[in-house]
């Protein structure tokens, strides 16, 4: 269908798929699930952990290009 797969992403996201499906599927849900509320522990390290995932991405799908051209920016966008 003219999907461009940069560093055989598809393939990587589908085996973490199944891979966490079967994970969860095994420890089976939290401990007050539904009956306490599940807050974060710590809003600045959720915030800092997006952050680094974000430009980990931006970073990786960039240089999977090998080079600096439009191909690299059309991979960030």
């Amino acid at each position: 269908m003219g999907a461009l797969d940069f560093a055989g992403g598809t393939v990587v996201h589908i085996s973490a798929g199944f891979s966490a499906l079967a994970f969860a599927a095994v420890i089976g849900p939290r401990r007050g699930f539904g009956r306490t509320a599940i807050e974060p522990s710590s809003i600045p390290f959720s915030v800092l952990g997006a952050g680094l995932l974000w430009m980990g991405w931006f970073g990786f799908n960039g240089g999977s290009a090998l080079s600096a051209n439009g191909l690299a920016a059309h991979a960030v966008v």
